[in-house]
């Protein structure tokens, strides 16, 4: 009735619930108190772009509660962005143990003048090569269990973390980078280092125990029977006897 009214064209988007259908519509004037529709079912492109935006708003949801569990975990988390390891976040937890501002790139494969400088990774004493390091490894498709390694800072301090790495996959299976999980094992390391010590240092304890019982043994055998020589001077034979007797438990 406008568009027939004023002359003027008008375009908009309408849902007909009778067919259940989208339509953008397209009026027209042909004249004076006339005018003519145009009828394009774009419902296709409609429900496309709903499943779209519900897709996005599923996605956030999702990182919201990665983000918020990524947080709460009491672990070092890194996540590999891209297969290539060029950008690995974390977790507070891990910028706090990497000693990095959060948001930075903590990946030893980032481009120069990305990659941290300021710590150094050791396995069994070896400096550990970028590609080999565990999240790098995931980012192709392999499964790191129970992997140790030192991270040893400028300052000469290090820390001692355990850790896994998983590959993380596209709905193709394709890989899309990885995520690894740390925790810090320093202290625990430090004190299974100091059982063993003390262990160690009670098992010679029972060494020395033993071996001073043997000596206390055969030394009352060689005491013993010099004390009886001496007793029996007046009998030569007896005295001699006594005497070979301490000499074979000396020997």
């Amino acid at each position: 009735g406008k568009v027939a009214l004023t002359g003027e064209p008008m375009s908009f988007t309408a849902f007909h619930s009778g067919v259940d259908k989208h339509f953008q519509i397209a009026a027209f004037s042909l004249g004076h108190g006339q005018f003519a529709v145009i009828f394009d079912d774009v419902s296709s492109r409609i429900r496309m772009e709903q499943s779209l935006l519900e897709s996005v708003s599923r996605e956030k949801a999702r990182a919201a509660e990665l983000g918020a569990l990524m947080e709460a975990v009491p672990a070092t988390v890194l996540i590999a962005h891209d297969p290539e390891c060029r950008l690995v976040t974390g977790n507070l937890a891990a910028y706090e143990l990497l000693r990095m501002p959060p948001g930075g790139n903590l990946s030893k494969s980032a481009p120069d003048g990305e990659r941290p400088s300021h710590y150094r990774i050791f396995r069994n004493g070896v400096e550990t090569a970028f590609h080999e390091l565990p999240v790098q490894r995931a980012a192709r498709g392999e499964e790191i269990r129970e992997y140790e390694q030192e991270f040893v800072f400028e300052d000469g301090s290090c820390r001692i973390l355990l850790g896994n790495a998983t590959p993380l996959r596209d709905e193709m299976g394709g890989l899309c980078g990885a995520v690894s999980t740390f925790v810090d094992i320093t202290e625990l390391k430090h004190a299974r280092e100091e059982m063993h010590k003390s262990q160690k240092l009670e098992s010679l304890g029972v060494l020395a125990g033993g071996i001073a019982h043997d000596f206390n043994n055969i030394l009352t055998a060689i005491l013993g029977n010099i004390s009886l020589a001496r007793m029996q001077l007046h009998d030569t034979k007896k005295t001699a006897k006594r005497l070979i007797e301490a000499e074979n438990a000396a020997s």
